[in-house]
């Protein structure tokens, strides 16, 4: 999709009129060739559509790269229908395979990373033994590391696939990381990804035991779920908060007000996902306890 038909769209979408959304920036004639292709308009101009529709430009780069990449979006698509079925898992990761040798496109292998880990945590599935391999993670930190302004892919791409790096990797660029983020604080969608990332950061601390960054890290999870738009990090944060102290103090800690909190507020994946945490953690305590 080029960017004239995604404007007309966005502008139907929100039922704005092209009369509307000119006003004083250009013609309703000049808007209406740029919507079928048959002009071009200059940035000021694109922006002025953007600010008069109330989207950020990198909500708007976004979108534009999902219509523009369809057929990336599509095998987006397909990962989540293919989970079910060993056959189609294995086709699905020969695609990926093929379109990453074929063109070293880190978006499929980061696909075909993650396709790998979410098999391993499906009891029905892991016995097709689709493990990550070294050189995968490494090509994977390599163009992270090769990236010095990381976009909504590259943070995306590192928040879930945060177990995949030692410690030391991760400390290292956890401030790094957030200034990152900070370039986007105004992004509604870059902001549910930091969260995130905060939640997988804080998950890893208490499974390996590393808790020099967990008050940093729970600070920074509750400057950012202050908006009641992000109550579920905020749910999040006094999980892990009474699950730190828990660790600190050596004492038990109940997680049912938390985990009923969640339920209410109809976040049924995430009731699911506090629980495992906390029995992924408790398996852990154990081992280094014996």
């Amino acid at each position: 999709m080029k960017h004239g038909f995604l404007i007309k769209k966005m502008r139907k979408d929100r039922g704005i009129s092209r009369s509307d959304l000119v006003v004083s920036s250009s013609s309703v004639s000049s808007l209406k060739r740029f919507e079928n292709e048959e002009a071009k308009i200059d940035f000021d101009t694109l922006w002025t559509y953007l600010e008069r529709m109330n989207i950020q430009m990198d909500e708007y780069q976004f979108e534009y790269s999902n219509f523009h990449g369809s057929d990336k979006e599509a095998l987006r698509i397909r990962f989540k229908n293919v989970l079910s079925n060993d056959t189609a898992i294995q086709n699905y990761l020969e695609d990926l395979q093929t379109r990453y040798a074929e063109s070293k496109d880190i978006f499929y292998l980061y696909l075909i990373i993650q396709l790998k880990s979410v098999i391993t945590k499906i009891p029905k599935r892991n016995q097709l033994l689709l493990s990550v391999t070294t050189q995968e993670i490494t090509t994977l930190y390599t163009y992270l590391e090769k990236v010095s302004d990381w976009g909504y892919f590259e943070l995306a791409m590192y928040t879930n696939c945060l177990s995949l790096f030692e410690d030391n990797y991760l400390l290292f660029n956890l401030n790094d990381v957030l200034t990152q983020f900070e370039k986007f604080k105004n992004s509604y969608k870059y902001k549910l990804v930091l969260i995130k990332f905060l939640v997988n950061s804080l998950i890893l601390s208490f499974e390996r035991k590393s808790y020099g960054k967990t008050p940093e890290l729970l600070d920074a999870l509750y400057d950012e779920s202050e908006d009641s738009d992000f109550m579920k990090g905020r749910i999040y944060w006094k999980f892990f908060t009474a699950l730190y102290h828990s660790v600190i103090g050596n004492f038990e800690m109940d997680s049912t007000v938390y985990i009923e909190m969640l339920s209410l507020l109809g976040y049924e994946d995430d009731v699911q996902n506090m629980k495992d945490i906390e029995n992924c953690i408790q398996e852990a305590t154990k081992k280094g306890t014996q």
